[in-house]
Parts: structure tokens; C-alpha cells; sequence
């Protein structure tokens, strides 16, 4: 045995030469003896360039290499993705054990073997494989050969000669031309296609005397009717074969187009601006053809990948075997699709590749949806990009998580890198770092994607219902034991995980596995930058939403794997990684209690936070460590003390203030600035020391009020609360004050300076330091005495002395006439605005400082107010005398120019925000494409961008001020007219436009401005607008409106109860109830419900789904829609409508369509027609009525799409409005009015068939009003005549079925409509293609009159329809003229003809 396997080494190894032998002959004689030998092969021509596979077929033999065809080059765009289940299929030849000494050298090599040189690489300058489509679509059987010529060596060496090879010569290869003249001759013709050339082949042989003569020959033969269809159909296959041609010359015109990037893209993408899906749709089709340079930018459009959609087919052998060419596979550049699929090739090199192009795109992606406009410079269509990559075609999210498991550690960290950029990951903590700045912020906002569920017929068709997570969030974590216990194999697929990709990419991820597989990575110590981005991936699941929390915490061991990277950080120096896992816990800890419960316990929360748990801890120390340390130090403080403010909020780790103060007020003191600044560390000092602030804010709103109700004896302290004391509250008091003294902050002059260095290295920082301790100081004075404004007679016995020094300092430093910090923020604002400066960053900072200022200065004079009496006057020097006086006559209204001139400007900024707010719903979803965070694929992050953030903090910031400048009602003398004040106008027009501004984490804001703005006041002053404007409207003499206080009163309730329960209200979720056993009591399940109630009220994490917010344009009508509030809302839209046009600055109710408002109307009679029963309800509906009446008469080229713009069911909703007004409204006029605008010319087509139908089936055609008095206006019901076929018929059937009789009686407006449109259709219609159509209504009336002698003046009134009686001449030639028409339509039916003559003896008698 052991002879047999040296034997057959030695037969695939080959004999080895003896030395003697290769000493002793020559090399000439050698060179000639292999020659000889290798011609004697019978394979000799086929091994040049031969290359080798690795494995053989199994069935092949010793010949079977002189049987193997040459390798064929195949051309490919980029190295084929060949995954590990593609092949290649051929296993390895395994000799027979009997076949060892056949396969002994027998050609002789060994002799010449130590004769052999390396080959030498030859560089193939010739070959062009930029054209390998062309070459492979051709498939030719003989391409062009090329010769080469002789390569003679040294005179050691051996000589090549001269070979014929087949290489094709791609630069011969002919082009497209060539493809499609072949593709064009094997396509099967069709039938019609066939008789269409053998009548063209026949027609260009006629002469035009022939075609004229068969052309008459045919019309004499044929009925007319039929003729008349056949050209018709003729005329639109004319139509539709140009437009056909044009589009066909259009994509040709595009093929022709190069391929750089500029050209080809400005014919790419669809119309900016359109949100039509369709449009849409088109545009991120395009993607699909787009080629990226591995950069990340685009290359240029392939228009071939349309025949293939882009999708590659990996199975292709041929096209795998370009893995072994010498070209540039990415001169040609990557389509998305091909990306994807080369992320599973078997070469890791490949993988990575691969996945390195992904991220680049999705970075180039990312970076151009921060910018503002919809197309980038190169006009490349990011944004559909970004939804293309994550849309189900390329499978993305299967693909990472495939390439995650890989085992080469540069795939795994390329993956890491693109599911990063996947998720936004950079983008959202950007975001969130900024609006964690913000001292007064509502709980953070999941990332997960959210779409609206569709518009109620209970409730009016409005929008704005309930948002719905794109996919349900039991999907994250699939239940696998159900189906195993079911015993149902294949419930759970991968194809699953992937429709839930499609529908979220974050939640694929989780369905996926994707947490364990990150847990293990981080247990084995994989490299530093793997590390972190692995922790950035868990940051990014974890603001997806509370289940994607659940799951993390839920993952065996991954807490602890991230605890570990917190354990070396006392004994290395602080990294990003630390950093990010710090937030990491933070954000997990948000969701719920018990969470922070778990990392107390388990040492987790004190690992965090051991930087501030140090002895020995000097700020000279720390600013004199290396730069980068500093910024990592300072970030890693950041994110330490709010990491403490979620326990802080919690009601936690309150008592850690005494354990962190020493560490604590080396950033709350004010330090020595020149030190700072020669040290570079301003910057990262002020961020710590803007964030203990905060802190100290959050630590503030724990403490108990110090005048309270119930006297404890101990000075306000509540020993059995876990409180911040009133003990530590004060001293901090006092170094916040020192922080206020301007003069001893020698720096903080140059940061309203208009230098952009000075403001980003210096001025924001301490913007942001001011704001904090301003808030923190409001935070205080909130826990003085309990707010009660409306209790005048709370006055307090004494106060702290501090409220007198703040005050003091404001006046002195920030409101001071002549140098107000106030008016400087003003004009830096406005410089940024004018200038287009993109620094939102310092404008944050600078309007959180105003509106902390404005809060605190508002509380001081309160504060002062009701203890002015028992507080003593402030012991003033002789220059600062004035200082009591300003405090006794109130901060406010000392620096009342200032503050209303930066109201003034807040109020215009918001004039122009809310559309915008309002433009990030997308076809029903917040953002356009599925995604995570970042505004799920909107132009400049939507909801996640800095412009948001500002908007939202300035409707903060507008409260406020309205606080300070209420709406007043002015004092109205009889017989004075008093024109509305422009100041509490633009006061009412902010507040609705802070409605539309608010997001879901501003819950509190939106109830605030709810009650601002239908307070009693508010209400009166509307009804005075509407009292001044009702003239314009109808007849002078018209009673005004008055309520009383009572109502008011009641109205005020009322609005405010039903807009908070319809906006604010979150949706009940259905729980499972399980079964109980008998002897279970009903309380334990009610105690589990009230935990849980409990539990849920201290999330500090809000959900985008199970809520309504923001609002829609109209939420304003949702009184009018089902609610029994419909009265007070008339009186509200009246108000609304007034204040509309009496007011000069722009109003959020002018992005409101008519339709909407009609609408609203007829939604309103519909649900109870009760209030046209009311006098004063009925009166208002009128007048809005009438307002509207006049508005649409103003509208020009526009229509009341009912059914586009409110609900494509909208036929629904009408089929119940009409069916009310035949049961309820016995003809009254406003309801008839209503339901006929209906039939007015400007609305949809369908509509209007609909409604006449309704009304028909109904027989109350009769109650609608005359003419003259619908809403509009006759001319808009009359003009212009009707055309379509569908609404002609509808008339003439309601004509001889009767049930225009009692119309015609009542001078109902649809006998008017009928008579004119039909009128103006067969007498006045020129078309000729609607000849059947005429005859056949003509036809029928003429029926209906012969059978019913009674309708004799309806038809009388349908000739003389339009006609001047005064002019006779005229009138009788007209008459005469219509007649004949009439004997035309007959078509020689003398039974028709005889009722024709009838009609026409009656009319002349």
C-alpha cells in the first residue's frame, strides 16, 4: 500500500532529473529536443495561453485535456458576485488505484525542466472592453483574429513563434445598430401587424384619384353611424401612435445621451416638487439605471438595464469567468443591484468592495438630504436614491446581515460601516445632541417609520387620523415557539424578514438576528473601530422604538458586553467608544424605571459616572491635558451628567448631588477666561458648564414649594420625598447670579459680533451657558409659591432675597436701554436670516437664552406683585436708585420696546414655518422613503433637521410673550366704528400657526396654545372682527351677533374639551384579555392595569404611532364633522374666516382649499341638520354660506376636486349628504343651496354625475333652489356647456322619466341646468362626432312628448332656450333654424317627424 502512494506521487509530481544528465547536454540540443516533442503532442496548438481550472470533471481521463476547447473571453462590467451556492460545481478527479503508472510523464519535460523560465507577464495595451454589451449581444461565431508577431528571445533563451489566436477585436465590434436591426428581424410579427403593412405596401401603390374613388365607394356602402365609429377609432390610433413615436423618440434621444454625469440627469428625474405618487414612483425607478464610480458618485445612466431591470444573473458561467481577466472592471462603473449581489461573491476582496461602494452611496445620499434644494449640483436625484437603496428590490438589509456573519474581519467592518450609514447613525445624534442643549425639551421622539391610517367618514374624511408603525411591532421578535408547537414547518422564512426590511430596515434588522450576532462580536474583543461602530448600530436600535429597546434588553448578555467596555476606561484613556456606550445606557434607560432599577443594582449606572465620583479631581489638571483628550473628556462629561438627568427625571440618584459636588462646582463657579483661552479650552469648559446647569434645572423642578399650602414647619422641606433641598438650592442660586454679572465675562461682547469665528469658537458656547442658568434660576422661582394667576388675592408674606438681585441684574445687564442684550440677539438673528448664514446652532443658542430670559423676568415681577407689601425695599446705592423703581413698576413692562419688537420678529419667522412644518407628510407617511430617522428620506431632514428644532423652540417662545402680551378687547362706544387692532390680529394668526408647528414630543405646547387661543377674550374679540365684517358680506342692516359671559364661558369650554380630546387624545390599544380561572379575583387583574398605567407615565420617550400630531391644515372644521359641538363651530369658522380677511399679515387658514370648506358645510347638515332650526346658528351658517359664494366666484381656472382632494370614496359620503337632505330638509333653502353646489361646472365630472343620479333616485330634483340663488352664482352652473357624454344622458333620462315635472313647476335650478346644457348640446354643438349621441337624446324627448302631451312647455322651453324675444327677426330665423335640426336628428322617422310639426304649430299659434 504504502509502494502504491509513493508511486502515485511521483506520477503527479513528475521524475525528478538527475544532475548528471542536465550537466552533460547542451542547451541547444535540449531547446530542439523539446521542440520536437511538444510538436509531437497531439494537443500542441491548444496550449498556448491554456489556463487550468482547479478541479476536473470527475468522468474525465488522461486525454480528456486534448479534448478541452479554448476558454472563451468573456467581458463583464465588474467581477461577478459569485455566492457560495452559484458554483463552481466541479469536484476533483479521483484517479483509480489501477491507473497510477499510466499517468507517468511520458513527453520528456523533466529533461529541460532546470531550462524553464519564469513567464513573463505580457501588458495587453490593445484590448478595449468598453464596448462588451455589443460584443456579448452579438454573440459571433467568427470574430476578427489578430496577428502577432514574433517575440525572439536572447540566445539563452527559447523562441516563440508565430501564433494565430481568435481574440475578438471589441473595437470592431459594430454598435447597437447591429443588435437591434438583428433583434427587430427574429421578433414575431403579429396578425395585425401583418395586414397593417400589406394595406400600406397597397396604399402607396394608389394613385390619389383611386384612394379618393375607394374612399367614396366605402361611405356609400356603409352605415353612417358605423362610419362615424370608425373614425373616431380611427383619429385615436392616430393619436396614440404619435404620442407613442414621441415618447419612443424621447428615449432614443435619451440613449443617445453620454454617459457623464450632468447631461443625462437633467432628462432623469421627474418634475421637482410633485408629490404625486406616480411621479414619484418614476423617479425612483430611474435609480435603477444609474452606474456609481466606487467614490459613491454617479457615473452615468446604462438605458440597456431596462430589458433586465437592472437585476443581474449570477448563475451565468460565462459571466463569471471574467474573475480571471486583465481589465478595469469599475471603469463602467456599479449599478446598486450590482453592488448588492457582489456582496456575496466567494472572494472576500469582492465583499468588501462591495460594501465599501454602499456606504459611499449611502453617504453621498445622507449628505445631500441635509441640503435644502430637491436636486444637487450635479443634478443627481439623492432622494430617490436613498429609496431606492432601501426599497425591497435590491434586498439590502438581507445582504448586511449576510455579510455580518462573515468571517473575514475587513467584510464584518465594512459591513458595520454601510449599516451605519444605513441608519443614519451620524445624522440622528447630531440631531440629538442639539436638542438635548435645549434646557426645556419634551421627551425624546422614537426613530421608528410611521404612516397615517386612512380618513373616517365619521369623521368627516379629515386628516390627521392615528400614525401606525410601517410594520407591527410584534414582527420585531417573531414568537418561534408558537409554530413549533403548532407543528407547522415554515411559518417563519427569511422572506418574512425581508418584507419586514421593506416595510422598516431597523426592524429587519432585529427579526434578523442581527443582536446576538453584535453581542458575540463584542465578546470576542474585535478591533477598536469595529467596536464602536457596533455600539453606534445598538444606539441607533435603541431610538428606534420601545419594542427594538425590549429586544436589547431582552438579548442574552449584551448589557454586560457593553458594560465591559466601561470597565478599562479608570485605566485607559477615554475613547469615542466609551463615549457612545454612555449614551447607549442613557437611552435605554429613558424607556422605562425599572431599567435604571437594574443598572443601579448591578454597579453599571456608578461605572458610568466614576469620572465624577474622583477625589483630587483640579480644573488646572484638566486643561492642560493634549486637545484631542480634552474634547473627549469634555464630551464624555456631557454625556455622564445626562446620562444623571434621565435618573434625575425619574425621581433617582437625586441624592448623588452631595457625592458629585466637588467634581460639580469647578464648571458651576465662573472661571478665570484669559487661562481658558490661552489653553484653547473655552469651548469644551462652557459645554460642561452649560450641561450642570441643566442639570441643576432638572434638580430644581424636584424641589417643594417653598410657600406651601400646609405649613410643615420646616421651611418647605418634605423629608418623605426624595427632593432636591432648598439647603443646596440657594448656593447654587448664587453662583448662577455671578454668571449673569456681564462685566466679569470679558469675552462675552464679541459673541453677538458678526465675525463667524468669533461666534463659532467663543460666542455659542457661552450663549448656551447663559441659557442654561437662566433656566435654572426659572426652574427656582417656579417652586417659590404655587402658579395661580387667576387668584388675585394669593399674596405672599415674604421672599428670598435673591428674586430682587435677579431682577437687579437683569435690568442693569441684559434689559438695559441703552446696551440690551435682548436687541442684540434681535439683530444677530436677523443678519443670519438676511444673510443666509447656516449657523442654527447660535441661533438656537440665542433664542433659548431669550426665552429663559422672558420666563424669568415674567416670574420676577409676578413674584414681586403679590409680595409687595411684605418685601423690603433692596438696599440700592445713589447710582442705582432707579433699580427699585423698574422692580415696583415691573421688568416687563420696563423693557415692553425691546420685548415687542422681538415678538414682532418671532411672529413673522412663524408666518413662514408652519407650511413648511406641514410639508413633511409625504403620501400618507412622514417622510417619503421607509427608513430610520433622519427624516425617513425628506429634502433636509424633515422633522430630524436644526430648522425644525428652531421653529418648534420659537412656538415656545411665542407663548410666552403672549403671556406677557395678551389679546385685549377694546372698549366700544355705540354709533364708533372701531377698525380690528393689527397686533392682536398677528397675536391670534401665531397662535394657529404654532398649531401646525407642533410635533409629537410637544404635547404641552399644543395644549397651551388650545387655550390661549379659545379663551373667553379670544372669542369676544372674533365675534367683534365678525361684527365688523359682516356688512361686507351680506345686506348693511344685518343684526350683529352678541353672547354673554355665559356663553362665552360655555363656547370656551366646549372648544377647548373637543380639540384636545380629538388631537391630543392617543389611540386606546386593544389588549388581549386571558381567560381567568373561576377562582381568580377580578382585582388583581385592575392592580395590573393601574402598574402598568403607572409605568407608562414615566416613559420619557414619546411614540410617533398611536397619535395624531402634527395637525393638519383644516383642523379647524373638526367641530363641523361629527361632533356635537357643530353650533360653537359655525361661530368659530365665521370668526376664523373673518379674521382671514381682515388681517394684512400672512394666516395659516389660507393654505385651507374651498373644497375643504364646503365640505365642512355639508358634512355639518348631514350629521344634524338642528342647526339651521336655531336662529342665531342658522344666521351664521347663512353668512358663511354667502362668504363662500363670493369666493367662488373668484376662483378662475380651478376645480372642487371632492373626490381628489378629500377621499376617493367620496361618493360615499354624498350618497348619505342626499339621502338626509330627501328624508329631513322638506326643501329648506341653506340645504338646497348646499347640496347643489354639487352640480356646479368647477366640479369633478364624477361628481356631479353622482349627485344628479342621487337626486334623481331620490325624486327631489324639485327641492332644489332656483338658480339665482345657489351658491356661486348662475354663470358657474350654467358655463361652460356641458360636454360630457354620461351628464347628457343623465339629464335626458331625468327628462322622460319625469322627473324634472315638478322641477319645471317650482323653477328648481336642475330643470334650469337640464334645459340649458341639453339645449346648448343639440342645437349649438358643431361636433360631428357626437351626432349619434344628439340624435338619440333628440329622439327620446321627442318620445317622451309624444306619449306625454303635459311636457309641451318643458320642450317649448328647451328650443327657446337662450333666446332674446325682443328681437323677432332673430328669434323666428333661430326658432326655424333649431327645428330643422331637429327633423335632422329624426333620421326620416315619420312618427317623429309628425311631433316635430306639432311642436312647431304650437310654438307659432
Amino acid at each position: 500500500m504504502e509502494a502504491k502512494k509513493a508511486a502515485a506521487r511521483k506520477s503527479r509530481l513528475g521524475p525528478r532529473p538527475s544532475a548528471s544528465a542536465s550537466a552533460s547536454s547542451s542547451a541547444a540540443a535540449k531547446v530542439f529536443s523539446l521542440k520536437q516533442k511538444i510538436e509531437g503532442l497531439p494537443s500542441a496548438p491548444q496550449l498556448v495561453g491554456r489556463i487550468v481550472e482547479k478541479g476536473f470533471s470527475p468522468d474525465s481521463d488522461s486525454s480528456s485535456l486534448a479534448r478541452s476547447s479554448l476558454p472563451q473571453p468573456t467581458v463583464l462590467p465588474f467581477p461577478v458576485a459569485r455566492h457560495r451556492s452559484h458554483g463552481p460545481h466541479w469536484s476533483p478527479t479521483i484517479p483509480d488505484q489501477d491507473s497510477f503508472e499510466e499517468d507517468m510523464d511520458e513527453t520528456g519535460y523533466e529533461s529541460v525542466a532546470t531550462f524553464a523560465n519564469p513567464i513573463e507577464r505580457k501588458e495587453k495595451k490593445e484590448l478595449n472592453f468598453s464596448q462588451w454589451r455589443d460584443l456579448i449581444a452579438n454573440n459571433d461565431p467568427n470574430p476578427p483574429k489578430i496577428k502577432r508577431t514574433v517575440v525572439k528571445s536572447s540566445p539563452k533563451t527559447t523562441e516563440r513563434e508565430i501564433e494565430e489566436i481568435n481574440v475578438p477585436l471589441i473595437k470592431d465590434v459594430p454598435m447597437r445598430d447591429a443588435q437591434e436591426e438583428t433583434s427587430q428581424n427574429l421578433r414575431p410579427v403579429s396578425l395585425r401587424e401583418e395586414i397593417d403593412s400589406e394595406n400600406t405596401a397597397r396604399l402607396n401603390q394608389m394613385s390619389a384619384e383611386e384612394i379618393a374613388e375607394a374612399q367614396k365607394e366605402i361611405m356609400e356602402k356603409m352605415n353612417p353611424a358605423l362610419l362615424d365609429m370608425l373614425k373616431r377609432r380611427g383619429k385615436n390610433k392616430l393619436e396614440n401612435r404619435s404620442d407613442s413615436e414621441r415618447e419612443r423618440n424621447r428615449e432614443v434621444k435619451q440613449k443617445d445621451v453620454g454617459a457623464t454625469a450632468g447631461d443625462w440627469l437633467k432628462q432623469s428625474h421627474g418634475r421637482v416638487g410633485d408629490d404625486s405618487w406616480k411621479n414619484w414612483s418614476n423617479r425612483v425607478e430611474r435609480v435603477r439605471l444609474y452606474r456609481f464610480k466606487l467614490n459613491g458618485d454617479v457615473l452615468g445612466i446604462d438605458p440597456s438595464l431596462q430589458q433586465k431591470d437592472g437585476q443581474y444573473n449570477p448563475d451565468s458561467v460565462a459571466e463569471r469567468d471574467f474573475l480571471r481577466t486583465e481589465g478595469d472592471p469599475a471603469a463602467i462603473g456599479y449599478t446598486i443591484n450590482e453592488a448588492v449581489s457582489l456582496t456575496r461573491s466567494v472572494i472576500p476582496g469582492q465583499r468588501a468592495l462591495a460594501l465599501q461602494l454602499l456606504t459611499s452611496i449611502l453617504n453621498s445620499s445622507l449628505h445631500d438630504l441635509q441640503q435644502e434644494g430637491n436636486i444637487s449640483e450635479k443634478g443627481v436625484d439623492w432622494q430617490a436614491v436613498w429609496a431606492f437603496a432601501l426599497g425591497p428590490e435590491p434586498q439590502l438589509a438581507l445582504s448586511l446581515r449576510m455579510a455580518l456573519d462573515d468571517n473575514h474581519e475587513s467584510v464584518v467592518l465594512a459591513c458595520a460601516r454601510a449599516i451605519q450609514s444605513v441608519l443614519a447613525c451620524d445624522m440622528n445624534e447630531n440631531y440629538f445632541d442639539i436638542s438635548e442643549k435645549l434646557p426645556i425639551h419634551e421627551r425624546h421622539i422614537c426613530t421608528a417609520p410611521v404612516f397615517r391610517t386612512r380618513p373616517d367618514l365619521n369623521q368627516g374624511f379629515l386628516r390627521g387620523g392615528f400614525w401606525k408603525y410601517n410594520t407591527k411591532p410584534s414582527n420585531l421578535l417573531p414568537d418561534f415557539h408558537e409554530s413549533e408547537n403548532e407543528g407547522e414547518d415554515g411559518n417563519i422564512t427569511i422572506r418574512d424578514d425581508i418584507v419586514v426590511a421593506e416595510q422598516d430596515i431597523a426592524a429587519g434588522f432585529i427579526r434578523m438576528g442581527i443582536l446576538p450576532r453584535i453581542c458575540y462580536l463584542l465578546e470576542m474583543e474585535p478591533h477598536p473601530n469595529l467596536e464602536e461602530m457596533l455600539i453606534s448600530i445598538l444606539v441607533a436600535l435603541a431610538r428606534h422604538s420601545p419594542q427594538s429597546s425590549d429586544a436589547i434588553l431582552r438579548c442574552p448578555r449584551l448589557i454586560q458586553a457593553v458594560g465591559k467596555v466601561l470597565m478599562n476606561q479608570q485605566m485607559a484613556e477615554i475613547s469615542s467608544l466609551q463615549i457612545k456606550a454612555v449614551t447607549f445606557l442613557k437611552i435605554l434607560s429613558k424607556y422605562d424605571k425599572r431599567t435604571c432599577f437594574e443598572l443601579i443594582n448591578q454597579g453599571i449606572f456608578q461605572l458610568a459616572l466614576w469620572n465624577w465620583f474622583k477625589s483630587g479631581f483640579t480644573l488646572d489638571n484638566w486643561i492642560t491635558i493634549k486637545r484631542e483628550n480634552l474634547k473627549l473628556s469634555s464630551s464624555m462629561l456631557v454625556e455622564q451628567l445626562r446620562f444623571w438627568r434621565v435618573y434625575i427625571n425619574h425621581g433617582l440618584c437625586i441624592s448623588h448631588f452631595v457625592d458629585f459636588f466637588p467634581v460639580l462646582c469647578l464648571f458651576l463657579t465662573p472661571p478665570i477666561f484669559e487661562k481658558l483661552v490661552d489653553e484653547n479650552a473655552l469651548e469644551d469648559f462652557a459645554s460642561v458648564t452649560a450641561e450642570a446647569y441643566l442639570v441643576l434645572y432638572d434638580l430644581s423642578l424636584t424641589l417643594p414649594i417653598l410657600h406651601s399650602s400646609v405649613d410643615t414647619g420646616t421651611g418647605g422641606e418634605n423629608v418623605e420625598k426624595d427632593t432636591w433641598k432648598w439647603s443646596h438650592a440657594i448656593p447654587m442660586v448664587d453662583l448662577a447670579l455671578k454668571w449673569l454679572e456681564l462685566k466679569s465675562v470679558p469675552y462675552f461682547p464679541p459673541v453677538i459680533s458678526h465675525d463667524e469665528d468669533v461666534n463659532t469658537a467663543r460666542g455659542c458656547p457661552l450663549i448656551w451657558v447663559f441659557s442654561s442658568v437662566l433656566h435654572m434660576l426659572n426652574g427656582v422661582l417656579q417652586k417659590i409659591a404655587p402658579v395661580d394667576r387667576t387668584d388675585k388675592s394669593n399674596e405672599l408674606q415674604w421672599l428670598p432675597d435673591f428674586v430682587p438681585r435677579l431682577g437687579l441684574a437683569l435690568t442693569n445687564d441684559f434689559l438695559e436701554q441703552n446696551r440690551s442684550l435682548l436687541k442684540k440677539f434681535s439683530d444677530m438673528r436677523k443678519i443670519h436670516t438676511e444673510r443666509n448664514i447656516k449657523s442654527e446652532d447660535a441661533i438656537l443658542a440665542s433664542m433659548s437664552c431669550i426665552q429663559g430670559l422672558v420666563q424669568v423676568a415674567n416670574f420676577v415681577d409676578s413674584l414681586i406683585q403679590r409680595a409687595k407689601n411684605a418685601c423690603p425695599e433692596p438696599q440700592l446705592t445713589a447710582d442705582s436708585m432707579t433699580g427699585g423703581e423698574i422692580l415696583a413698576a415691573g421688568i416687563v413692562n420696563w423693557a415692553h420696546h425691546d420685548l415687542s419688537e422681538m415678538f414682532s420678529m418671532i411672529t413673522a419667522d412663524i408666518s413662514s414655518k408652519w407650511l413648511a412644518a406641514q410639508c413633511m407628510e409625504v403620501f400618507g407617511r412622514v417622510g417619503p422613503a421607509p427608513g430610520i430617522g433622519f427624516g425617513w428620506g425628506s429634502k433636509g431632514g424633515g422633522f430630524w433637521s436644526l430648522k425644525s428644532v428652531l421653529s418648534r423652540l420659537d412656538s415656545r417662545l411665542v407663548l410666552d410673550f403672549i403671556e406677557i402680551f395678551p389679546v385685549l378687547i377694546p372698549s366700544i362706544d355705540v354709533g364708533i366704528k372701531i377698525a380690528p387692532d393689527a397686533r392682536n390680529l398677528r397675536t391670534i394668526n401665531s397662535l394657529l400657526g404654532v398649531c401646525l408647528m407642533v410635533g409629537p414630543g410637544d404635547r404641552t405646547v399644543l395644549e397651551k396654545a388650545i387655550h390661549m387661543l379659545f379663551q373667553a377674550p379670544v372669542l369676544k374679540y372674533l365675534v367683534f372682527c365678525i361684527n365688523y365684517y359682516i356688512p361686507n358680506v351680506v345686506s348693511p342692516t344685518t343684526a350683529k351677533f352678541n353672547f354673554s359671559e355665559d356663553e362665552f364661558s360655555l363656547f370656551s369650554e366646549a372648544l377647548i374639551s373637543h380639540f384636545k380630546s380629538r388631537w391630543l387624545d392617543k389611540k386606546k390599544l386593544k389588549k388581549e384579555v386571558k381567560q381567568q380561572h373561576e377562582n381568580s379575583l377580578e382585582t388583581i387583574h385592575e392592580e395590573v392595569e393601574l402598574m402598568e398605567k403607572s409605568e407608562r407615565d414615566n416613559f420619557m420617550v414619546i411614540e410617533w404611532a398611536h397619535q395624531r400630531l402634527p395637525m393638519p391644515l383644516h383642523w379647524f372644521l373638526s367641530p363641523l364633522c361629527g361632533s356635537r359641538d357643530m353650533k360653537i363651530g359655525l361661530v368659530l369658522l365665521l370668526g376664523l374666516e373673518t379674521l382671514l380677511h381682515i388681517s394684512e399679515s400672512p394666516s395659516p387658514l389660507s393654505g385651507v382649499a374651498l373644497v375643504w370648506k364646503l365640505h365642512s358645510l355639508s358634512m355639518c347638515l348631514s350629521s344634524d341638520i338642528d342647526v339651521l332650526g336655531e336662529e342665531k346658528s342658522r344666521a351664521v351658517f347663512e353668512i358663511i354660506q354667502e362668504k363662500y359664494s363670493q369666493d367662488l366666484r373668484k376662483l378662475q381656472s380651478q376645480s372642487l376636486d371632492f373626490q381628489k382632494q378629500i377621499h376617493e370614496n367620496y361618493s360615499t359620503f354624498l350618497e348619505h349628504c342626499i339621502e338626509q337632505f330627501a328624508a329631513v330638509s322638506y326643501g329648506d333653502v341653506l340645504y338646497g343651496r348646499q347640496v347643489a353646489i354639487y352640480l356646479h361646472r368647477m366640479v369633478e365630472t364624477g361628481v356631479r354625475l353622482n349627485a344628479w343620479n342621487l337626486l334623481t333616485s331620490a325624486c327631489v330634483l324639485e327641492l332644489l333652489p332656483p338658480l339665482e340663488s345657489c351658491v356661486g352664482g348662475a354663470h358657474g352652473y350654467l358655463e361652460p356647456a356641458e360636454d360630457n357624454d354620461g351628464i347628457l344622458e343623465a339629464y335626458a333620462k331625468s327628462w322622460i322619466s319625469g322627473g324634472l315635472d315638478r322641477a319645471a313647476n317650482r323653477k328648481s335650478m336642475a330643470f334650469t341646468l337640464a334645459v340649458h346644457h341639453l339645449s346648448s348640446f343639440l342645437f349649438n354643438s358643431g361636433i360631428d362626432e357626437k351626432k349619434v349621441l344628439r340624435n338619440k337624446l333628440m329622439k327620446s324627448l321627442l318620445r317622451y312628448y309624444s306619449q306625454k302631451r303635459q311636457s309641451e312647455g318643458m320642450l317649448k322651453s328647451l328650443m327657446e332656450n337662450e333666446l332674446d324675444v325682443s328681437q323677432e327677426k332673430l328669434h323666428r330665423e333661430e326658432i326655424s333654424r333649431r327645428f330643422e335640426v331637429m327633423k335632422t336628428c329624426c333620421e326620416g322617422n315619420s312618427s317623429l317627424l309628425m311631433e316635430v310639426e306639432k311642436l312647431r304649430e304650437s310654438t307659432n299659434r
